[in-house]
């Protein structure tokens, strides 16, 4: 993926993730892909559920970095998560990868990629272990309100900024 995708809109960037294959190349050399399934928008400083809502700081710091940033962090000191930083500089916001495959939520998904923070701070269009590509179909996804984030405000927990690949047959 060129650079210019990833400095688009977190929502543009985050609906048009779906269908797309994360590759991970592990210590020994072997590689796996996986169709990313699920993904969630994070809008900068305004967004309750952000990192950045807060400010700049030591957690929120690659959120304000250019498009294409790999921004992973501990969740509840366990659980490791991928986000992709989209937009510009001094604009904070990403993708959080939520599903990938059969694997639903975002410490899984890390730990079936072997992933910790090796590639954080690392632009992805340039990551040794880590590249993303089209997909060989489009999948069709559909916005919902995101999960896991009771701390965030009502209105902010309540956004469509959840995208979930919908499969034939599904609902």
């Amino acid at each position: 993926m060129e650079r210019s995708f990833f400095q688009q809109d977190v929502k543009t960037v985050a609906e048009a993730m779906i269908g797309m294959v994360l590759i991970r190349t592990h210590p020994d050399g072997h590689q796996s892909s996986h169709v990313i399934t699920e993904t969630e928008a994070y809008c900068g400083s305004a967004d309750s559920a952000c990192y950045a809502y807060k400010g700049r700081n030591k957690t929120s710091e690659l959120l304000f970095h250019d498009g294409g940033t790999i921004f992973v962090q501990r969740c509840y000191g366990i659980h490791w998560m991928l986000n992709i930083v989209t937009g510009h500089e001094e604009d904070p916001q990403g993708v959080l990868i939520r599903g990938i495959d059969e694997i639903h939520g975002p410490g899984r998904v890390t730990k079936a990629l072997e992933l910790g923070n090796e590639c954080n701070g690392i632009n992805i269009t340039e990551c040794k272990t880590l590249s993303l590509e089209k997909g060989s179909s489009v999948i069709p996804c559909q916005a919902t309100p995101r999960i896991g984030i009771a701390y965030a405000t009502k209105e902010d927990q309540e956004r469509p900024l959840r995208f979930v690949a919908v499969h034939e047959g599904s609902e």
